[in-house]
């Protein structure tokens, strides 16, 4: 009796790879970070993820589709993702945008921000020349009093001089 084997070679069939950035595009104020999400679809598993910023690498061959963006300059930023998968299809992201503003004062929206710096201002420009004015009359008042003080002082009490 003849036994053969047959070996049967599968090709896995996948749909197309496609990768979006999820936020589509952001403005975020300066000191805060950015959850960026890769959303794959086709394609085969598993997939690694290069992000990147300007064309400046963030990750090489990372597993996750999350990156996070540090927002430490004040600038817009171009945002990348290329994905590839098992079968080493790979797939860039359209690019997204990120702005990155003014930080904010705790607790204000930036309109509020920008209004309490422009407020303050011209008092911060002029605090020296407050200081010096209240420091003029602050010694007025002292010469006076010392004044008042040492007239009342030479002038001979009245009751004694009658007598």
């Amino acid at each position: 009796m003849v036994f053969s084997v047959f070996s049967q070679t599968t090709s896995a069939r996948a749909d197309p790879l496609s990768v979006q950035i999820q936020p589509s595009a952001t403005s975020t104020p300066m000191n805060t970070q950015v959850q960026l999400f890769a959303n794959v679809s086709g394609g085969l598993p598993d997939y690694l993820y290069r992000w990147s910023a300007n064309s400046v690498s963030l990750s090489d061959n990372f597993t996750s589709a999350t990156c996070t963006f540090n927002a430490t300059k004040m600038g817009t930023y171009v945002i990348g993702c290329q994905v590839r998968d098992s079968v080493n299809q790979y797939a860039d992201a359209p690019e997204i945008t990120i702005t990155v503003t003014e930080p904010q004062l705790v607790g204000q929206g930036p309109s509020q921000a920008t209004t309490a710096q422009a407020e303050t201002s011209p008092i911060l420009q002029n605090i020296a020349l407050i200081s010096a004015i209240l420091v003029v009359v602050i010694v007025i008042v002292a010469v006076a009093i010392f004044a008042i003080k040492k007239r009342k002082l030479k002038q001979p009490n009245s009751k004694a001089a009658t007598k």
